[in-house]
């Protein structure tokens, strides 16, 4: 998973809420006295972040706890102050005093810093819970929920010679002081919306076994001022994060790339880069109209699609037919070796596919109140399977062929089509809730199943496709009853599903609508 992807996963605080806090931490500081002479605390303006991935934003928001560490005579200590009942300010503090290290940022501009090379780590782990395997450099995930769920981790450069940015988060269900591996960290997990069905944590500030929530730990490498953020989904408990996280070490390496070899970021230039000219728009909403005109390179069921060019690596010769699409509601509709654990649990005892569960949610401000489940309800779902078969037409074999399929819903408005999402309800005049979570379990209208799996590590991939041999693929997806008529398949490998993409809007839509 790239940086970026994870940053906006997993996005700082709204500017509203910020303000909130720098408010009532001010309050609260103010009251402080030293020697008859109140303390002072700057604050950096962040942007807000984009919003497209609300249930990942409502179940990763965080705190941190106090912990220091000393090695090779440098000193790190993240000191916590509590804002309100779910609100956290925490600072990384470095061996140099806050007005010294304002004179030298200063002095360094953002050109020099940009200059600088970049620093590059061997990541590696020595224990993994059992089925866990590597799916990316730094994510590691269980083979029945491949590249979802499991842990994702990122190393941050820190500089001691400099005050290093604050760390803010909202929604705390509890946080707790440890030593891991030797190491102070600090481990987090995050408070459920109210009326939610998992159990709230009982004791508040402490951690116990009843949240279910995703988590997050934060552990400081001081030998190499490396800071790791590792992020815990709910399918890894707490006991397995931290034996994961006991055995994680870190060295630089001059290599740039290999196995483990991953890049390093700078925590003070992700944060001060966020704080930078005008407040972010939310790309999401120009990303998800386009005009109607570039929809004329759509093909129907049975037409042959060139695949010449539809990766990172050229297929010269590849083509694809939709040859089939298919609507059932039961499991006897998928082969078996398309069925995984995971996607098992999104049918009844009969096989029967489940209704996915919607929730309204009444948004706490992070601070004083979490968000809050106000209506729940049911929408009836589909099983789509899509049948392709992938045909060498050149003269040389191909090996280690990557396929992809997506189910983008699009709607017509005028002049324009849009990307329509599961659930695209607004509230109305009277509504008290003001954003929807999906349920999601099994499988969906991009996260597909396959009868073909091949590659190093048994995925979307052909093994081989010899000149003139044809291989069927079928992939399944679980999309909304209601939203059969605006299904549009994309076998684009760069995405397409849920947002404009340019790539697949060359390669063609397929139109599927029933």
């Amino acid at each position: 998973m790239r940086l970026e992807d994870m940053r906006e996963q997993f996005p700082k605080m709204p500017e509203s809420m910020k303000r909130m806090i720098e408010q009532e931490v001010a309050v609260q500081i103010g009251q402080e006295k030293e020697n008859d002479n109140p303390k002072v605390v700057t604050y950096k303006k962040r942007k807000k972040k984009n919003m497209a991935h609300r249930m990942l934003v409502a179940s990763m928001v965080a705190a941190l706890a106090l912990a220091t560490t000393v090695c090779a005579g440098v000193a790190y200590q993240m000191h916590n102050q509590k804002v309100g009942k779910y609100g956290l300010k925490t600072q990384i503090e470095g061996p140099q005093t806050a007005a010294e290290s304002t004179e030298n940022m200063a002095d360094q501009t953002t050109e020099e810093r940009a200059g600088k090379a970049a620093e590059y780590v061997r990541l590696e782990i020595s224990y993994l819970p059992k089925g866990m395997v590597q799916s990316e450099e730094g994510k590691f995930s269980f083979e029945d929920n491949y590249m979802q769920g499991g842990v994702s981790m990122i190393v941050y450069q820190l500089t001691p010679e400099k005050t290093i940015a604050d760390i803010e988060n909202t929604g705390i269900a509890v946080s707790e002081e440890t030593s891991i591996g030797g190491r102070p960290a600090v481990y987090m997990e995050t408070a459920p919306a109210e009326g939610d069905s998992a159990e709230n944590s009982s004791t508040e500030g402490t951690a116990n076994e009843n949240t279910t929530g995703a988590k997050k730990i934060y552990m400081i490498y001081a030998e190499h001022n490396y800071l790791l953020e590792m992020f815990i989904f709910p399918d890894v408990t707490k006991e397995e994060a931290f034996q994961i996280a006991e055995g994680v070490s870190i060295t630089p390496t001059e290599e740039t790339r290999g196995e483990n070899v991953m890049q390093v970021c700078s925590w003070n230039d992700m944060e001060n880069e966020a704080g930078k000219g005008e407040p972010e728009t939310d790309e999401s909403e120009t990303l998800m109209t386009f005009p109607k005109e570039k929809m004329k390179n759509i093909h129907l069921i049975g037409g042959e699609i060139s695949l010449d060019q539809n990766g990172i690596e050229a297929t010269p010769g590849l083509t694809a037919i939709v040859s089939d699409v298919t609507i059932s509601d039961n499991i006897s509709s998928l082969s078996e070796n398309m069925l995984e654990d995971d996607t098992k649990a999104a049918f009844d005892t009969d096989g029967n596919l489940l209704p996915m569960k919607v929730e309204y949610l009444k948004s706490g401000d992070g601070i004083n109140t979490v968000d809050e489940v106000v209506e729940t309800k049911e929408i009836p779902m589909k099983i789509v399977s899509v049948t392709v078969d992938y045909k060498n037409n050149g003269k040389t074999a191909l090996s280690n062929v990557m396929f992809n399929g997506g189910i983008a819903l699009l709607a017509e408005y005028g002049e324009n089509m849009q990307f329509d999402a599961y659930m695209n309800e607004k509230p109305g005049t009277g509504d008290i809730w003001d954003c929807v979570n999906e349920e999601s379990i099994g499988f969906s209208q991009e996260v597909y199943l396959s009868d073909v799996h091949g590659g190093e590590r048994h995925n979307n991939y052909i093994n081989t496709i010899n000149p003139g041999e044809t291989v069927t693929v079928r992939m399944a997806f679980k999309v909304p009853e209601e939203k059969l008529n605006e299904m549009y398949f994309t076998l684009s490998n760069y995405g397409g599903s849920h947002f404009y993409d340019e790539t697949s809007l060359q390669l063609g839509y397929v139109d599927i609508r029933q």
